[in-house]
């Protein structure tokens, strides 16, 4: 006849095997660390995607004669995995693009007689190839009415 199992080392097992889960969770894979991400390349990422969405058919069907395109940027969502990354620069600098270029009006959030939203959106993500793996972080601004209604999305790249 068989013995019940002890229940107690049952547990304190489970709990061990939880904690070492834990430890091989947050240990990063070589290769694999989070680089954080410099304002030179926040700055490069703005630009190239405001530059994008600015000579766009959808920004440019806004602009009639001498009238400006309404817009409000939204808050930048940052899913990278950089938790530390400046998205309030992000929106300082499409603000500065879009305000440079001359082309638009920007308005504060909860505006609803704008032309358009812009919300950024900041991610990050591991890319294999040939020279091995880069860390790529990829902003993506997304036009939309102030109904919700999407009209476009635009995004620039930048990988170390």
């Amino acid at each position: 006849m068989r013995e019940a199992p002890d229940r107690r080392w049952r547990n304190v097992s489970m709990a061990g095997m939880a904690l070492v889960a834990a430890a091989l969770c947050a240990t990063p894979v070589a290769g694999r660390e989070a680089r954080a991400l410099n304002l030179d390349t926040l700055n490069a990422l703005a630009d190239e995607s405001a530059e994008k969405m600015l000579a766009s058919t959808v920004f440019q069907a806004k602009l009639q004669g001498a009238k400006k395109a309404r817009v409000v940027i939204g808050d930048t969502r940052n899913n990278s995995d950089d938790e530390g990354a400046r998205v309030e620069d992000i929106s300082n600098e499409i603000r500065n693009r879009i305000v440079a270029a001359g082309t638009a009006r920007i308005f504060a959030p909860g505006n609803l007689d704008a032309d358009f939203i812009i919300s950024p959106d900041l991610s990050s993500s591991w890319i294999a190839g040939s020279g091995g793996r880069r860390h790529c972080f990829i902003l993506q601004l997304t036009l939309t009415s102030p109904e919700g209604e999407y009209a476009a999305a635009f995004s620039a790249q930048r990988c170390d």
